[in-house]
């Protein structure tokens, strides 16, 4: 998986020689203590290149949370993402993420991706930017036992200036899995950020995942409020 990671990563610093470069990173982190003591870290980063018609995006995430000493929570991603204009409103997209959470069973999950996406509206004030494809799933559990899925995955995503120095966003991805029909995952953040300086802000987010077949043995719905700052250049 490194080999293949790094060679992605070699072809993608050759094709985006030149390109425009965003980059949006969070840092939060929680800590109690008293009656109760708890920790927990949480840091993101997601780098964009575009280059003509063509958009390049290499982010992730790492999760770390203790309650008394004991380890609680510890979760993560990798991803890259490639699309590629159509026209000025479609846009052919490819993916690749891998993720893993120990506390519901998730030793690994590698997604494949392919679709197509669609920006719905775009002002001065205003985004909404919605996608559609298929996905292809290996899950590695924390039991020993794996599983092969083919779904359906459609996201949406609004992006709203509320006022001077306040943003509103809200995305929703839903998925569908055609191998087991009754099976469905929903996952939702509506978050605000805050003007600190010209790059750095305050974020608020809620995050909130159902999955109406889990595990056995686990919750159907995971939730986490998050406080961070973000910095974006």
């Amino acid at each position: 998986m490194i080999k293949h990671l790094l060679w992605v990563a070699l072809i993608l610093s050759g094709q985006v020689f030149g390109a425009e470069v965003k980059n949006e990173s969070e840092l939060g982190v929680k800590v109690q203590g008293g009656n109760t003591e708890t920790e927990s870290y949480k840091a993101k980063s997601e780098t964009e290149f575009s280059h003509e018609t063509n958009k390049y995006t290499l982010g992730g995430h790492y999760m770390y949370g203790t309650s008394r000493s004991v380890i609680d929570t510890r979760n993560w991603s990798g991803y890259l993402k490639y699309g590629h204009k159509l026209s000025e409103k479609f846009s052919l997209l490819a993916g690749y993420l891998i993720e893993g959470d120990k506390f519901k069973g998730i030793k690994d999950r590698s997604n494949y991706d392919l679709g197509l996406g669609y920006e719905i509206m775009k002002t001065e004030t205003f985004t909404w930017i919605s996608e559609a494809g298929y996905r292809y799933t290996i899950q590695n559990n924390t039991d020993n036992t794996d599983q092969k899925d083919s779904k359906g995955r459609f996201y949406t995503k609004a992006d709203k200036k509320l006022r001077e120095g306040m943003d509103g966003v809200l995305w929703v991805e839903y998925l569908y899995n055609f191998t087991k029909t009754e099976k469905w995952i929903l996952t939702f953040e509506p978050s605000l950020s805050f003007v600190l300086t010209e790059k750095l802000f305050l974020k608020l987010a809620y995050k909130g995942i159902y999955e109406n077949q889990p595990q056995v043995g686990f919750k159907k719905y995971d939730y986490e409020y998050t406080t961070s700052l973000m910095a974006k250049f």
